[in-house]
């Protein structure tokens, strides 16, 4: 992305303005500068609360498992402080890396049940979020919190009992002068995360699911636990585990086929009768045969 000069910088303004929404930018690469800073807005669209709560239900690993519309966090950012359980619609946040002011000033903007998904810049040395804010996101019913950078007090954040996943952990803080947003896109873990979007975390990771795929997310991911089931049925019954999981018919289609393949690529076929060809022969063979297909 760009970079932006101060004199390019827009004035600060706490809120939107009353009137029809402004829509959300789709930005792909935003760290240390953001093009809507400065910005508060409210979460433009939150789920249908019952499909948050069928997405908590299936593993991240399920999630990650059904080939549809997911994308998963990248370490290093992980499971560091409170339960490893989240699962709700992003409230997001973008800051300068290091940078307080406007990840204090989202718990203005928490609902009971939405995850506060900070973009800090993976800035490792610098932390945006401690104990005191922890408690304060907690009291509100929020349902976790993931920072693509550095938080604070782990013990605080455990006794809280917010679920809290970052690249790390750092005892001092950056700065507090802004710029920030609240409710944009965002970056965290090589993920783009828009407001509203599904952010489910375990000890496993986390996943995002775009708010507006949840529902075919949700059917595929079921197909897969339904698929695991019948593996464990099927073990519980006898099965080992390659019969069961299909392994042992994927590796009889597969062997012959990639076994013709070598010996296509060697020049044909092996003698007819099983006998061993010389080696020496063999690889004139095989050369022969590369000559004539080149």
């Amino acid at each position: 992305m760009a970079s932006m000069t101060a004199a390019s910088l827009p004035a600060p303004r706490a809120s939107e303005g009353a009137g029809a929404p402004t829509p959300i930018l789709e930005e792909k690469q935003v760290s240390k500068s953001h093009p809507e800073q400065w910005t508060v807005r409210e979460v433009a669209e939150r789920p249908e609360r019952s499909l948050v709560t069928a997405l908590r239900e299936f593993a991240t690993t399920q999630i990650a498992d059904c080939g549809g519309p997911v994308a998963i966090v990248s370490p290093p950012l992980r499971h560091l402080a409170g339960g490893a359980q989240l699962c709700g619609p992003a409230v997001t946040v973008w800051t300068k890396p290091g940078d307080i002011l406007y990840v204090l000033k989202a718990t203005d903007l928490i609902a009971a049940g939405d995850v506060l998904v900070v973009d800090g810049g993976s800035r490792p040395d610098a932390a945006v979020i401690g104990d005191i804010a922890g408690q304060a996101l907690a009291d509100l019913g929020c349902d976790g919190l993931v920072v693509d950078g550095a938080v604070r007090d782990l013990d605080g954040l455990d006794a809280v009992g917010l679920p809290t996943f970052a690249v790390g952990a750092h005892p001092a803080t950056g700065s507090n002068q802004g710029p920030g947003a609240i409710n944009v896109v965002v970056q965290c873990g090589g993920v783009t995360v828009r407001p509203g979007d599904v952010v489910r975390g375990d000890a496993s990771g986390l996943v995002v699911v775009p708010r507006e795929h949840l529902a075919t997310a949700l059917a595929m991911t079921q197909a897969v636990a339904d698929r695991e089931t019948s593996w464990r049925q099927a073990i519980a019954r006898g099965a080992s585990l390659p019969a069961a999981t299909g392994i042992d018919d994927l590796i009889s289609k597969l062997a012959p086929e990639l076994s013709a393949r070598h010996r296509s690529c060697l020049g044909g076929a092996a003698p007819a009768d099983g006998s061993v060809e010389d080696p020496q022969r063999r690889l004139e063979r095989a050369l022969g045969h590369y000559r004539e297909r080149t």
